[in-house]
């Protein structure tokens, strides 16, 4: 009968656990007593310590003349936050209050188009006007065309002379067709300024009412400028930094694997010793047998 080596001790996994977890944290102190270093410039420097629990505690500390510039802004800012807040509370109730909207000038939608009373007089005082210098004309050419009709011997309510008076007749038609129509376009040249005007004092009174408005918005919105002015950007730190400073990290041992893979070969190891001992027996009892038949 063959004789079986003795199997390796399964590893505890607790213990295997333990040890990695310790493996673990030394790197991590490691890594941190790497990337913790300390950095000294003009402005100051940044230090590290750690203490017996292996807490690191970082300590900034600037040089005496940006401390005395620190401190000084520091006053400086608590004066005018001060400010800020005094000029703040004084003006909340006006801040609070609605827009009063009832002194401004009223907004204007619509324009007056009621303008034909005085196109009409336009147009009738245009016409008159042309008439009355053209009358004493017309009457000129009328008393100029009897007598010539006179000298040349054309008698009136003859064919010649009715023909002649109705020429002129029609003449001064045209003529006085030619001054209503201007005086229609006289009208409405006064129809057409009357209502530019009216619609240029309906957008001055709109621009009017906007321009208060926005007055009115600027005067509320004053404190809280004035309160964001005061209060300004605050105080300004030296800063520390490692983006200057190499990085340096360490990859923990995998001891947890180590162990499992010790284990596993020495399994191995053992099984394969094993089963060298079950051949050498079989073979030592198949010589055996083979003597015994051949006695």
């Amino acid at each position: 009968m063959g004789k079986s080596s003795s199997q390796p001790q399964t590893p505890n996994p607790y213990t295997t656990a333990a040890a990695q977890t310790q493996s673990n944290e030394a790197t991590a102190q490691f890594n941190s007593t790497l990337n913790n270093s300390n950095q000294y410039t003009p402005m100051g420097s940044s230090t590290w310590s750690q203490n017996g629990n292996g807490q690191w505690t970082n300590q900034q500390t600037i040089n005496p003349a940006a401390e005395n510039t620190l401190t000084q802004q520091q006053a400086g800012q608590g004066m005018a936050a001060t400010a800020a807040n005094n000029a703040l509370g004084n003006s909340l109730g006006g801040v609070e209050s609605p827009i009063n909207t009832s002194s401004l000038p009223g907004i204007q939608g619509s324009v007056n188009t009621n303008f034909g009373q005085l196109a009409n007089q336009a147009q009738q005082s245009s016409y008159n006007a042309q008439e009355a210098l053209l009358a004493p004309q017309m009457a000129q050419q009328q008393e100029s065309l009897q007598s010539q009709l006179a000298a040349e011997g054309a008698p009136q309510g003859s064919t010649a002379y009715n023909n002649a008076i109705n020429n002129q007749a029609l003449q001064n038609n045209f003529t006085q067709t030619q001054l209503a129509n201007n005086a229609v376009q006289t009208g409405n040249a006064m129809q057409n300024q009357l209502f530019g005007q009216s619609l240029s004092a309906g957008q001055f009174q709109n621009q009017a009412n906007q321009q208060g408005l926005q007055q009115q918005i600027a005067l509320q919105d004053q404190p809280l400028s004035v309160y964001g002015a005061l209060n300004g950007q605050g105080i300004q730190m030296p800063s520390f930094g490692n983006s200057s400073v190499n990085q340096a990290n360490s990859s923990p041992t995998d001891i947890s694997s180590d162990i499992w893979n010790a284990y596993t070969g020495q399994t191995s190891q053992a099984n394969a010793q094993t089963a060298s001992n079950n051949a050498t027996t079989s073979d030592v009892v198949e010589a055996g047998a083979m003597a015994l038949m051949m006695y």
